[in-house]
């Protein structure tokens, strides 16, 4: 099985957890971000040569969250301030 499908698979159980345990973390910028990732995971084997392009958006994206403040990752782009 490709990494990218583990991966995928893995991020999709985290974020099941997360949303069991807390509804209101689909809507935070943790969620949002999780959500772009396992996307670009699913669009990763149809990039072609692009494909190192999508796997420095998921590294980025990954580092933007992990080391972003609270207000940052908190912050629901639905509601316009911090949840």
């Amino acid at each position: 099985m490709p990494s990218y499908i583990i991966a995928a698979l893995s991020g999709l159980a985290i974020m099941a957890m997360d949303l069991y345990s807390n509804g209101k973390w689909i809507f935070q910028n943790r969620g949002l971000f999780i959500v772009i990732k396992i996307v670009l995971l699913g669009v990763l084997p149809h990039l072609g040569s692009y494909t190192r392009w999508g796997v420095l958006g998921i590294i980025i994206f990954s580092s933007y969250i992990s080391h972003a403040t609270a207000d940052v990752r908190y912050f629901s782009v639905f509601h316009r301030k911090r949840i």
